[in-house]
C-alpha cells in the first residue's frame, strides 16, 4: 500500500513550496520550484494510476469470487437434498429389511413346528409307521414324496427369504456408504464456502482501502495543480515586471506606431542563434521558461525580451508588431505568423519553434508548412 508514503511526499512538498508573493523569487527560481513540484504531480499521478490498476484487479477478483461462491451454494443446497433423499430411501430399506427378516423369521418357525410335530408324533419309528400305513405301494410312496416335496419347499422359502434379506441389508449399506460420501462432499463444499466468503470479505475491504487512497491522492493531485497555477501567475508576472522594466530602461523608451516597445538591440541572426539555443527544449502551453518550457508565443516574447525588445505574448497580437513584410522578402530573425501558431524565421525557408507537447521547441525545414498570415520584422 502507497497511502502513507503518497500521504508523506505531498505534506512535505505543499510546505516546502507554499505559494510566495510575486517579485519575492526570480523567475528562474520560481521554475524551478514548478518544475519540482510538477514532478511531484507526475510522480503521484503515477501513483493514482496504480491504485487505479489494483482497483480494477480487485474488482475482478470480486466478481470472480462471487461467481465461485454461487456455484458451492448452489453446490452445497445440491448435496443437502441428495443427501435428504438418501436418508428416505435408507429409511425405506429398512422398513423393507424389517419385512424381509420378519417373514424370514416366521418361515423358520413355521418349519421348525412341522418338523417337532413329526418327530413328537411318532419319532423315526412313527415317521416310518406313517409312511407304511399306505394301502399299496402308490401310497406309501405318494406319502414318502409328500414329505419331501414338504422339506424341499421349505428350504426354499428359508433360502429365498435368507437371500432377500442378505440383499436388503447388502442395499442398506451401500446406501450409508452413498450417504457418507454425499456428507463429506457436503462439509468439503461448506468449508469451500466459508473460504470464499472469507477472501470476498478481504477483497471488498482491500477495494474500499483502494478507493479511499484514491481519493485522497486525487485531492492532493489538484492541490498541486492549484500550486503550479499560482507559481505560473507569479512567474507571469515577473517577466511583465521584468519587461517592462528592460523597456523602461531601454535608450528610447518608447513605444512604436506598430505595437514594439523600443529599446531592443540586436541583429536578426543574433535572435536567431540565442533562439537556437534552446531547441529540444519543452513545449508547455502557458509556460515562461525557454529551459523549462513555453508555448510558441512564450518562446518569440522570451527570446526578443532577452534582447531588450517587449513583444506581446499572444500569438495573435504578433501579427502587428513591427514591420510587416513579404514572406519572400523574409529575413534571419523575422516572426513568422499562422492561424494560432507562430515563430523565428532562420533562413533557407526553415524556422525555429515551440512546436507542441510532443516535440518541444524544433528547427522545421518548411517555414510554409502551415498558410502563413504575416512576417513582421522587429530587429534590425
Amino acid at each position: 500500500m502507497k497511502k502513507g508514503f503518497i500521504a508523506a511526499v505531498v505534506a512535505a512538498v505543499l510546505i516546502a513550496a507554499q505559494a510566495v508573493p510575486a517579485g519575492a523569487d526570480t523567475v528562474d527560481a520560481l521554475q524551478q520550484k514548478k518544475a519540482d513540484n510538477a514532478a511531484k504531480l507526475q510522480e503521484l499521478q503515477t501513483s493514482i494510476n496504480d491504485l487505479e490498476t489494483k482497483k480494477q484487479e480487485i474488482t475482478g477478483q470480486i466478481s470472480s469470487l462471487d461467481a465461485d461462491l454461487v456455484t458451492t451454494i448452489a453446490s452445497v443446497d445440491s448435496l443437502t437434498t441428495q443427501i435428504s433423499g438418501k436418508e428416505a430411501q435408507i429409511q425405506e430399506t429398512k422398513t423393507k429389511l424389517n419385512a424381509a427378516q420378519e417373514k424370514k423369521n416366521k418361515e423358520y418357525s413355521a418349519m421348525k413346528k412341522r418338523i417337532q410335530y413329526i418327530y413328537e408324533n411318532g419319532g423315526g419309528a412313527g415317521w416310518a409307521g406313517a409312511l407304511l400305513s399306505g394301502t399299496d405301494v402308490s401310497d406309501v410312496l405318494n406319502r414318502a414324496e409328500y414329505a419331501g416335496q414338504m422339506y424341499d419347499y421349505d428350504r426354499k422359502c428359508l433360502e429365498e427369504y435368507s437371500a432377500t434379506v442378505d440383499e436388503v441389508t447388502e442395499l442398506e449399506s451401500e446406501q450409508e456408504d452413498e450417504k457418507s460420501e454425499l456428507e463429506t462432499m457436503k462439509s468439503e463444499q461448506e468449508a469451500q464456502k466459508a473460504n470464499l466468503e472469507s477472501m470476498l470479505e478481504q477483497a471488498k475491504a482491500a477495494s474500499a482501502d483502494y478507493d479511499a487512497q484514491l481519493a485522497d491522492a486525487q485531492a492532493k493531485a489538484s492541490e498541486y495543480q492549484q500550486l503550479i497555477d499560482r507559481q505560473n501567475q507569479q512567474i507571469q508576472q515577473l517577466v511583465a515586471e521584468q519587461a517592462a522594466a528592460a523597456a523602461a530602461a531601454a535608450a528610447s523608451g518608447s513605444e512604436d506606431s506598430d505595437g514594439v516597445v523600443g529599446g531592443g538591440s540586436a541583429t536578426g541572426q543574433e535572435i536567431v542563434d540565442f533562439a537556437l539555443n534552446y531547441v529540444g527544449h519543452p513545449y508547455v502551453w502557458g509556460g515562461n521558461s525557454l529551459s523549462n518550457g513555453t508555448d510558441c508565443s512564450g518562446f518569440i516574447h522570451l527570446v526578443y525580451a532577452h534582447f531588450g525588445y517587449s513583444v506581446p505574448r499572444q500569438s495573435a497580437e504578433l501579427r502587428s508588431v513591427g514591420r510587416g513584410v513579404s514572406y519572400a522578402e523574409a529575413q534571419p530573425g523575422d516572426i513568422i505568423c499562422y492561424d494560432g501558431h507562430c515563430a523565428i524565421y532562420i533562413g533557407g525557408g526553415r524556422i525555429v519553434h515551440a512546436s507542441s507537447a510532443r516535440t518541444g521547441i524544433k528547427v522545421s525545414q518548411n517555414a510554409a508548412y502551415r498558410t502563413i498570415l504575416a512576417v513582421r520584422r522587429v530587429a534590425s
